[in-house]
């Protein structure tokens, strides 16, 4: 090459090295690569990056049907959207709570199973031992409230307690929109003063 030799590989210990090669498809069995190997679009956006240190980059969606083991996650992985409610809400006047707003699926197309994970804290006064309120979860279909679940708390007087209230809902593929609506069950008043937690749209 430009009057000088220059072998184009070299076979050293039954081992073969090439400077430069441009393999147009190839079958590799096993490959060990010294420092990164990377797509022909790489640009730190595009492409696909690999390196030797165990780090990656991937500029698409990713597919993966086992198993990850992390020792940090960040992003989204799920729709979610937290909770956080004071007030004081009366069965006695068949009260409605603020509506909660599970967002749509991450993916257009996709759907999920809204999940609500809750705390909801309930007070009473005075009256007897044994005290309890309907408490009745509606779902937004359209322009319609639609009853999905009911419950009955019971407390003693002078109490508060706070209850886990878990419900899965049914598939959905756009934002779902919760209430839930307070009822007299005897004479005595129930007060809903709180609600914590969370709604999480399980992936399917």
């Amino acid at each position: 090459m430009n009057g000088t030799l220059k072998a184009f590989f070299v076979v050293q210990n039954g081992q073969t090295y090439i400077d430069s090669a441009f393999i147009a498809d190839g079958t590799i069995t096993n490959a060990m690569i010294g420092n990164v190997i990377q797509s022909n679009n790489y640009n730190g956006t595009d492409g696909w990056q690999i390196n030797k240190d165990g780090s990656a980059y991937f500029g698409s969606s990713v597919v993966v049907k086992g198993d990850i083991s992390a020792t940090t996650i960040t992003g989204a992985f799920q729709a979610a959207a937290s909770i956080s409610w004071s007030g004081s809400l009366s069965s006695d006047d068949s009260a409605v709570t603020p509506t909660f707003v599970c967002p749509e699926p991450l993916r257009s197309g996709e759907q999920h199973k809204p999940q609500l994970n809750l705390a909801m804290t309930f007070t009473t006064q005075g009256g007897n031992d044994a005290t309890s309120c309907n408490v009745f979860l509606d779902r937004l279909d359209g322009s319609t409230w639609t009853q999905i679940d009911e419950f009955t708390p019971s407390l003693g007087k002078f109490q508060s307690q706070s209850l886990a209230y878990v419900f899965l809902d049914q598939y959905a593929t756009a934002a779902t929109s919760y209430r839930f609506r307070m009822a007299p069950a005897d004479n005595q008043e129930i007060v809903l003063t709180q609600i914590r937690g969370s709604i999480i749209g399980q992936r399917v």
